[in-house]
């Protein structure tokens, strides 16, 4: 394992297998005192040779002491003085427990040509990745100084960006590069003196942006701050813009981990970069002072009063015992909080370097202590779940009878057909045959899933169904009831059930609320209604349609488009009229507004649109909504590109020529002004196809609302005449 600055990387040592020893390390201030600096014990694989455990030692330096300079081992000593030779295994010269001193490489102007180091081509390699790792982690959290050194800062830094194997190199420069920029001093991108680092700084964000952010979601948050940055310079965004730069990010932006803010920062990139040109919009701040990061201050460690244990003072009596108890468990509860807050106990001995290292390191270790925490987890007191099923209540004489006798007596759960108790209200606010009955439905509702067998699931459907009409505001009330119930649709029962199945799903669709809705797209209700169009009987659809149509009424249409291209896919005519009413709101306006998400959505469905609303095979209505929905889409800023590159202005004027449906040919109309607006380009581009059109407007031969609309468009802007 390789350590560096709290963060560990998995390294193959070479011979780093087998069995290992404790060796007791003190670090040496420089190597011509015998000051001692630090100490430290580590852990060493028998078969390394001494260069590989001189790497070791500088690993785990770093990784206790993240602030320290960065140390470099130039040679081991035994407790006796006597130098260890590099090419020796640790086998051969040390055992168990053995004292070491490492002396530090002297940092001179030669030090490269006098450090302690072979020709071992591993060794080298090791030592080169982590000294960068180690130094670069450091820049990220050290002063950055003056503007003329955080630019030969940058000289430095950018060319280690392009690291393959590791990303903490790659958080680590980024993070560098995001404290540098962040005062706008981007003056160097128009210096020619400065050309080469600027290409250079252009080709490290391009690498960023088209190969490593699909995979790692804190450089692509670290990015897109530096991009926010650097395209206010136009030097920049006319280098840094391509057009397979404007393809990753529109990919990136429909990842599923990509957050809805991020995904809208980087929408308006896009947005900015589809500039046909660009000017410096950066306002540079002057310098105050070298740049440094607000690191928590050391904490400060409590001084806790020890509090005996039972077996230590047995004669303590019962009362005194609980006090004891009381006050071990509260100074565990809060050692608990320090370890899950700061990831150590107040009193841990290494508790400054960590929490120094806690506002800048986090993110680079967030999967490590994710995976820790996990591991680490305290459970949580749970109560046993409630054991449900008739084989536990006295109600075996309601069990179905066999087969050859189907007339038997069944018990009515219809509260106004119950007697009335005698019973006083208890304390809980209800009498106790209510509590009964109560128990009883949720008892049943327990063996709605798909894991009972027949005989359960007819039982508890047979019981239910009786009592709905009063249960079922119950079990709309109850969001684990309503869990349970919707498990119906999965369910196929036999004949002799399916007319108690209905009549429970009708209830259903009657009673669904808004806070059932919503919980119902969370649940994946519309893909499970689906579903079970497809194996229920030709019975049930009416009823399934009814609570694919409640949920998504209720829940205000809060879905996503490919749900609802879904449903207009599917084989069934009055799904299908509803998706693309559904879509035909989706793209309103000022619903999209609000979503950038959604607009993203339909750019892959614009072409099934215009298919949709000239297929004449899908009705009037059909068509009349897919038009509104083009017509809604085409003034939106995002999708308007693509109904111009798949020939929307020829598709709209189309329609205009050819329906007779004034309806429609007001949607054309409307269409065609959408996708005038913001482009004069645009404008002229319909005007010059419009010759018919133009004709019959001076002839007074349309619709006044189309009329309307063309006028509109053929006005310009300026001067309020004809084009």
């Amino acid at each position: 394992m390789e350590w560096n600055n709290n963060k560990r990387i998995e390294t193959l040592m070479e011979g780093g297998g087998g069995q290992a020893i404790r060796l007791f390390v003190t670090i040496r201030k420089d190597s011509e005192s015998n000051i001692e600096y630090k100490k430290m014990t580590v852990m060493a694989p028998l078969t390394i040779k001494i260069s590989m455990l001189k790497r070791h030692i500088e690993r785990e330096f770093a990784d206790l002491f993240p602030h320290e300079p960065t140390f470099v081992c130039a040679k081991l000593e035994d407790e006796y003085g006597y130098s260890l030779s590099n090419a020796s295994l640790v086998n051969e010269l040390l055992k168990n427990s053995d004292r070491l001193s490492a002396i530090p490489e002297s940092f001179t102007k030669d030090l490269i040509g006098k450090m302690h180091v072979t020709h071992d081509l591993n060794e080298l390699t090791f030592m080169l990745k982590s000294i960068t790792q180690t130094i670069i982690a450091k820049l990220a959290e050290a002063e950055l100084g003056s503007p003329e050194t955080q630019m030969e800062i940058m000289q430095l830094i950018v060319p280690v960006g392009f690291s393959l194997q590791q990303k903490a190199i790659n958080h680590n420069t980024a993070l560098t590069l995001k404290r540098i920029f962040e005062n706008e001093r981007l003056q160097f991108l128009d210096d020619q003196s400065y050309a080469l680092i600027s290409q250079l700084l252009i080709k490290l964000l391009q690498f960023w942006t088209n190969d490593l952010i699909f995979q790692d979601q804190f450089l692509l948050n670290l990015t897109v701050d530096l991009l926010e940055i650097l395209t206010k310079s136009a030097a920049f965004s006319n280098s840094y813009k391509t057009p397979q730069i404007i393809n990753s990010l529109m990919s990136v932006s429909k990842l599923d981990f990509v957050s809805a803010q991020t995904r809208s920062r980087i929408i308006k990139l896009i947005s900015f970069l589809s500039r046909p040109q660009f000017t410096n919009c950066y306002q540079p701040r002057s310098y105050d002072g070298p740049l440094t990061l607000n690191l928590p201050p050391q904490p400060r460690r409590k001084n806790e009063e020890y509090v005996p244990t039972i077996l230590e003072q047995p004669n303590r009596n019962s009362n005194r015992r609980q006090g004891s108890a009381g006050s071990r468990n509260q100074n565990s509860y809060e050692k608990q909080q320090d370890f899950n807050q700061y990831g150590y106990q107040q009193n841990d001995s290494n508790q400054f370097a960590h929490r120094q290292n806690e506002s800048n390191q986090y993110a680079f270790k967030q999967n490590d202590f994710n995976q820790y925490q996990q591991s680490n987890n305290i459970p949580k007191l749970t109560t046993p779940q409630q054991q449900f099923g008739y084989q536990s209540q006295p109600l075996q004489s309601n069990y179905p009878p066999p087969q050859q006798n189907p007339v038997y007596s069944k018990p009515q759960l219809n509260l106004n057909n119950r007697p009335s108790s005698n019973r006083t209200i208890n304390q809980y606010g209800g009498n106790t045959q209510q509590q009964v009955f109560d128990g009883l439905v949720q008892d049943y509702l327990n063996l709605i899933s798909t894991e009972s067998n027949e005989e359960m699931l007819q039982f508890a459907i047979q019981n239910l169904s009786d009592g709905i009409d009063t249960t079922i505001h119950q079990i709309m009330d109850s969001s684990e009831a309503f869990q349970k119930i919707v498990n119906l649709l999965e369910i196929a029962m036999s004949p002799n059930y399916l007319g108690m199945q209905l009549r429970i799903l009708e209830a259903l669709s009657k009673n669904m609320n808004q806070e059932r809705a919503k919980e119902g797209l969370k649940l994946k209700l519309i893909p499970r209604i689906m579903k079970a169009f497809t194996y229920q009987p030709k019975e049930f659809q009416p009823i399934l349609y009814d609570i694919l149509s409640a949920t998504l009424k209720l829940s205000d249409f809060q879905v996503d488009v490919l749900t609802v291209i879904s449903m207009i896919e599917s084989a069934y005519p009055r799904i299908q009229m509803l998706g693309i009413k559904i879509l035909s709101l989706m793209s309103d306006p000022q619903r999209l507004q609000n979503s950038n998400n959604v607009s993203i959505q339909f750019e892959n469905y614009i072409k099934s649109l215009m298919d949709w609303t000239l297929d004449g095979q899908k009705g009037e209505e059909f068509q009349y909504n897919a038009l509104q929905t083009l017509s809604n889409l085409a003034i939106n800023d995002y999708i308007r590109p693509q109904i111009l590159h798949l020939r929307g202005i020829e598709f709209f004027l189309k329609v205009l020529r050819e329906s007779y449906r004034i309806d429609a040919q007001r949607l054309a109309a409307k269409g065609l002004l959408n996708l005038s607006i913001k482009s004069r380009e645009t404008k002229l581009s319909i005007v010059s196809l419009m010759e018919e059109e133009i004709q019959r407007l001076q002839r007074g031969e349309m619709d006044t609302v189309v009329q309307g609309y063309l006028t509109t468009l053929l006005t310009t802007r300026e001067r309020g005449q004809l084009l």
